[in-house]
């Protein structure tokens, strides 16, 4: 059988080894196929049962023919298939599976139909080493996909192999060109063909089982083993390697947007996680590689194409111009980053600037406050939004966004001309791929961004990917004037309806209930703590925002009989009051970007323990304000998504030796940190208030407004430069062209005396075409009368008188 006979329709292949109890029933599957137009090729695989010897019984059929080998492995066998097969169609049968009788005839219909398809799947029925179906297997569920596409079926192979490998049929001249089956796979050659396969072309799913797949616990290639794990990351790194977004996502081939790239990624990153293989990082780092590569070919498309705007950064001392700021968030609720904006919204007004806030979800009690201030609130629609949002940055004229845990909007100003300036407010360790690859995918169209600390800027730096010269470190600033303020116009919180006694020594929280702020630590540590402090008391101000924490964290409480001793305090809008009546303040997070709690503890004077992360490392740290536990990992570059987790809740935490010892010498040695915590107050009017904070981003939005229009200004003058000098190619072409207009006027008058002659020549011919034809007929005439009867009497008369004259 030759490489080049095309006569039959479908190829099959039956690699056998050592399946004498099934080989029958898959060879007889073939010869029962309702379409007839087939060749059978089985190769024996160096069998050591009678799996050759029950083949052979096959081979006086013209269409089997049966092939005995040494052991050379699934892949060899199956390439050793490919290169005898004669038809335009390949599949293949593992020697202990078998086809319905209709399955060749559907599949067939289907690629004859649609030239489009280089291959069609199909479901498959689970049985039993006796042929029974099973129902109740999990592999029943693992192949039962439904891709409609390209994309579903590569996004549902990086979770899985889900195609059936003998369900699949095939056009031969396709699988070849793509190379066959990898030789240096054991257990999953079909799992990387698919990848290879689905780079360039389509295939699709037929929804009905046309397969029958034998389980009978001795499968090769279903019983994951350290060895078949490693394959499959190899196959994955490969196919990572090959596959570009748009092989994925089609659609990206035709100018995608940065919010559907980026949706885009973060699928792929989920479909990566939800089974992970050994290799997760590798590959995540493939595909950011590609997105970023992507996403740079998009950014050279936009507005700021000629360079990403980096500003300098002007001194202090500058009377800035009034600037139109448009401070971007998804919501306005109620919550440390809220505060923020709200603040610097305020501050920025203050100062001359004109702020603006969009919410691009919802608004809440913090945007109806801020309105009630004089701040301009907008809330985009459910629909339109991309409308809406030109439409604000028109009528507001904005000069440049400033956005706060947002993606909506960077693009839209960006493609208006307009620098962004992202605000990074923590260590994002926390988040799912999908909102890190969302901070990815828009950088393309920030101009700059602004970390809330070092730690954070370092983060970003290493997890972003960002260069550090686009980052600026600018702290979150107290409102010094509004709490003094509080500060005189607050009682202290009546103690009395805690339980508290004025003797009592109490450890204040003021924080969110969630896992990342560390409660739980505390809780811990407070058995020992209450034996060598028995006045010692501690109090939680905070929403509940994770409530499963919340439960973990009274039931900490009431398994170690601390009802009387920590205390939830409902959330109360003005934590002043709480922040004079404590007497120190704690906050053992795991992460942290810059608490605005922690400034507003310096500001009332309570020494602090906080963990070594984030702004306590600056403000408390650098100044001794109080002391600094380590968090319960070595290095922010170790955290990694899906990671973190396991430092919360911790069920041996190594760092709680270190919080006990701080609060119980807190509490050994209240005068000395008393006077250690008074020191914060000037820290926060000098250095950290929301002055200075305003001031440091007034410099920077001045900065990048003013390389923007410096950018847009040389793009003028580069434009401009390039029409002068089309202008004088264009004066040298009309200089030109007159010259060549004088010549053509001489040629058109020479032309016209020229056709004059012509005329005059053509009138001549056929005045001289007229006389020949005159003088042809006269000729003929006298020819004529020469010839006749009249013209013979004539001359013999003349003859004869001319006879007689003589």
């Amino acid at each position: 059988m030759s490489e080049s006979n095309t006569k039959t329709a479908i190829t099959i292949v039956i690699p056998a080894y050592n399946h004498e109890l099934y080989i029958r029933d898959s060879i007889e599957s073939i010869k029962n196929q309702s379409f007839p137009d087939w060749e059978l090729i089985v190769i024996d695989d160096g069998s050591t049962d009678n799996t050759g010897e029950i083949a052979d019984e096959y081979s006086q059929d013209k269409r089997i023919q049966i092939i005995h080998q040494e052991n050379r492995g699934l892949s060899a066998s199956l390439n050793r298939g490919l290169k005898l097969a004669g038809g335009r169609y390949f599949g293949f049968l593992p020697s202990d599976d078998a086809f319905y009788t209709e399955k060749l005839d559907l599949q067939l219909e289907w690629l004859e139909a649609r030239p489009d398809l280089a291959a069609v799947a199909t479901h498959q029925t689970l049985i039993d080493h006796e042929g029974r179906t099973i129902s109740d297997h999990p592999l029943v569920d693992w192949f039962n996909a439904r891709p409609e596409g390209r994309e579903d079926f590569i996004l549902g192979l990086l979770e899985r192999n889900f195609i059936s490998a003998p369900s699949v049929l095939m056009r031969t001249d396709v699988l070849r060109k793509i190379g066959g089956f990898d030789t240096e796979c054991v257990y999953m050659q079909d799992y990387d063909l698919w990848f290879r396969l689905l780079k360039e072309h389509n295939m699709m799913m037929l929804q009905r089982p046309l397969v029958y797949y034998r389980w009978h616990g001795k499968n090769l290639t279903r019983k994951a083993t350290p060895q078949s794990e490693e394959e499959r990351a190899r196959v994955l790194y490969k196919a990572a390697v090959s596959l570009e977004p748009k092989d994925i996502f089609p659609y990206l081939s035709e100018s995608p947007r940065p919010e559907i790239v980026a949706g885009c990624r973060s699928l792929l990153n989920e479909r990566l996680y939800r089974n992970r293989s050994l290799n997760i990082e590798e590959l995540q780092a493939v595909f950011d590689n590609k997105f970023r590569s992507l996403f740079e070919r998009i950014q050279a498309r936009s507005p700021e194409a000629d360079g990403v705007l980096y500003p300098f950064i002007p001194k202090s001392g500058i009377t800035f111009t009034p600037m139109n700021i448009m401070l971007e968030v998804p919501s306005l609720d109620k919550g440390g980053l809220e505060q923020v904006v709200h603040d610097l919204a305020l501050g920025l007004q203050k100062k001359g600037n004109r702020a603006v806030v969009v919410c691009t979800e919802r608004g809440g009690k913090i945007a109806e406050r801020l309105k009630c201030q004089g701040i301009d609130i907008e809330i985009l629609p459910a629909t339109h939004k991309e409308e809406a949002y030109r439409e604000i940055l028109s009528r507001y004229e904005v000069d440049i966004v400033n956005t706060h845990y947002s993606f909506f909007g960077a693009r839209l100003a960006a493609e208006a001309g307009l620098p962004v300036v992202s605000v990074i407010h923590n260590i994002y360790a926390w988040l799912d791929d999908n909102i890190l690859g969302a901070f990815r995918t828009v950088d393309p169209f920030i101009s700059h961004y602004i970390a809330v600390s070092d730690d954070v800027a370092g983060f970003m730096a290493h997890r972003f990917r960002v260069k550090k010269e686009r980052i600026t470190t600018v702290p979150n600033g107290l409102d010094v004037d509004a709490w003094q303020a509080r500060k005189e116009h607050t009682s202290a919180q009546d103690r009395e309806a805690f339980g508290f006694s004025p003797a009592d020594y109490v450890f204040l929280t003021v924080a969110a209930i969630n896992r990342t702020k560390g409660q739980d630590r505390i809780i811990k540590i407070f058995p020992e703590l209450l034996e060598h402090c028995p006045d010692v008391k501690a109090l939680f101000l905070g929403q509940v925002v994770d409530r499963q924490f919340h439960r973990y964290l009274l039931h900490l409480v009431h398994k170690n009989g601390l009802e009387d001793k920590i205390i939830f305090a409902p959330h109360a809008p003005d934590a002043a009051p709480f922040y004079k009546m404590a007497d120190a303040f704690v906050l053992p997070s795991v992460v942290e970007g810059w608490s605005m709690a922690m400034m507003e503890a310096m500001f009332f004077g309570l020494p602090l323990i906080m963990s070594a992360v984030g702004g306590a490392r600056t403000a408390v740290g650098n100044n001794s304000l109080g002391i600094l536990v380590r968090p319960p990992y070595g290095d922010l570059d170790s955290l990694e998504p899906h990671y973190q987790e396991r430092y919360t809740m911790m069920a041996g935490d190594p760092t709680l030796p270190e919080l006990l010892k701080a609060m119980n010498h807190f509490c050994k040695q209240r005068d000395k940190w008393k006077k250690t915590g008074a020191l914060g107050v000037s820290e926060v009017i000098n250095n950290y208030s929301l002055s200075r904070t305003v001031t440091s981003y007034e410099r920077i939005c001045w900065s990048l407004i003013a390389c923007s229009k410096s950018h847009f200004l040389e793009q003028a003058q580069k434009q401009i430069a390039e029409e002068k000098r089309k202008s004088s190619e264009l004066r040298k072409a009309l200089n030109a062209s007159q010259s060549m207009i004088g010549r053509l006027v001489d040629y058109t008058h020479i032309s016209s005396q020229l056709r004059e002659h012509e005329s005059s020549i053509s009138i001549l011919r056929a005045e001289k075409d007229q006389l020949a034809r005159d003088l042809h007929a006269w000729e003929s005439l006298v020819q004529t009368i020469y010839d006749s009867k009249a013209w013979g009497f004539i001359s013999a008369y003349r003859k004869m008188r001319q006879g007689l004259s003589r």
